[in-house]
């Protein structure tokens, strides 16, 4: 990374409801099905549900970019 380590993603318009259960849920698509891991809010102790760290520090531009297309394709399913 020559700036960051990670952003911060607002994925609250794709839970299925406002809560942590739903954040975790999303989250568990995430690795099950685009295997991808972000880290979810509640555990960067962000004080809403819906929020994901995506870090990139130790990733390639070309995996970072496969990642992304991942969950594109995932969250344009739900």
């Amino acid at each position: 990374a020559e700036a960051t380590f990670f952003l911060i993603c607002d994925l609250r318009s794709y839970l299925a409801s406002p809560s942590w259960e739903a954040e975790r849920g999303l989250w568990r698509r995430f690795l099950d099905e685009a295997n991808v891991n972000l880290t979810p809010g509640e555990a960067c102790r962000i004080n809403e549900p819906g929020f994901f760290r995506l870090c990139y520090a130790s990733e390639s531009g070309d995996s970072v970019a496969e990642a992304i297309a991942r969950l594109g394709r995932l969250l344009a399913s739900c």
